[in-house]
């Protein structure tokens, strides 16, 4: 775990702050509004909120860690323009936190700066977890489709091409039938 707080991007780029304010961590769960039955387990009926973690840090203009980055005003234009690039984008982040620990598939939810007297700018970090869920596409044989569900039913045969007939609702014209056989003056306004 690194000493500041970093963004760590898919690039394997970082960004580190100089120091951080404080740090918010919001954990929540939705839960069920209904009445669940004696004996469920209430797990069933609970559904965890994506981490939620908010983040005062400061960047100014000269360094206070040798990080090989700009120096002066154009260190908190950097990172203004990493900032939007990555939230702009979606893109997701990993967030290591110092004494909270690191924080992945983390995505920009919310980024303002605050520039400051004395040559240093405040941002408002707030990342959110998003969830990635993994698909996966297994192989069924034929053999494990179950056959017609219920008992005495044939399986399906092919009766090949049947015959059509014309009945009283398709007899007629496509207009005829729609506007049930209204007066032609009113299908050439409408048309």
């Amino acid at each position: 775990m690194r000493s500041r707080v970093t963004i760590i991007r898919e690039s394997g780029d970082t960004i580190s702050f100089d120091s951080w304010v404080e740090g918010t961590f919001d954990g929540s769960a939705t839960l069920t509004k209904h009445p669940i039955e004696d004996g469920s387990k209430t797990s069933d009926h609970s559904q965890a909120d994506p981490k939620r973690v908010t983040l005062s840090v400061k960047q100014s203009e000269a360094p206070l860690h040798a990080d090989n980055g700009p120096f002066g005003i154009a260190r908190i234009q950097e990172t203004f323009r990493i900032l939007e690039e990555i939230g702009r984008s979606g893109e997701q982040i990993t967030v290591d936190i110092p004494r909270a620990g690191s924080f992945d598939n983390m995505a920009l939810a919310r980024w303002p700066g605050t520039m400051r007297a004395g040559n240093s700018t405040e941002f408002e970090i707030v990342v959110e977890r998003i969830d990635v869920a993994q698909t996966f596409f297994v192989n069924v044989p034929i053999e494990a489709i179950a056959p017609p569900a219920r008992a005495g039913h044939q399986e399906e045969v092919d009766q090949g091409t049947q015959a059509a007939e014309e009945t009283e609702e398709t007899a007629g014209g496509f207009f005829d039938n729609l506007l049930g056989g209204a007066d032609e003056s009113i299908l050439s306004e409408i048309f």
